[in-house]
C-alpha cells in the first residue's frame, strides 16, 4: 500500500487501505506487547510497543506506554546494581 500511495498520492482508496493496514499492524503488535508484559518479558513487550507505535504514531497511549515501560526497566536496572 505504501508503494501504491507513493505512486498515486491523490488516490483516496490507496490512502485508506494503507491507513487500515497500519492500524491493523499496530493492533497486532499491541496485543503481542500486552501478552509479553503480562508474562513479565519486558524486553519483548517494549519492542512490541515500539513497533505498535511505529505503525500508529499519533496514538499517544502507545507512546505513553513505551515511556512508562522504559522508565520501569531503567528503575529495575538501577535497583539491581550493587
Amino acid at each position: 500500500y505504501r508503494r501504491a500511495v507513493q505512486a498515486d498520492p491523490q488516490n483516496a482508496e490507496y490512502r485508506i487501505a494503507l491507513e487500515r493496514a497500519m492500524i491493523s499492524a499496530s493492533i497486532v503488535h499491541l496485543d503481542a506487547a500486552r501478552v509479553a508484559e503480562a508474562r513479565g518479558n519486558l524486553d519483548d513487550a517494549l519492542r512490541e510497543y515500539r513497533r505498535a507505535s511505529e505503525f500508529d504514531p499519533p496514538n499517544r497511549q502507545i507512546a505513553t506506554k513505551v515511556a512508562e515501560l522504559e522508565r520501569t526497566m531503567r528503575d529495575q536496572n538501577e535497583a539491581a546494581r550493587p
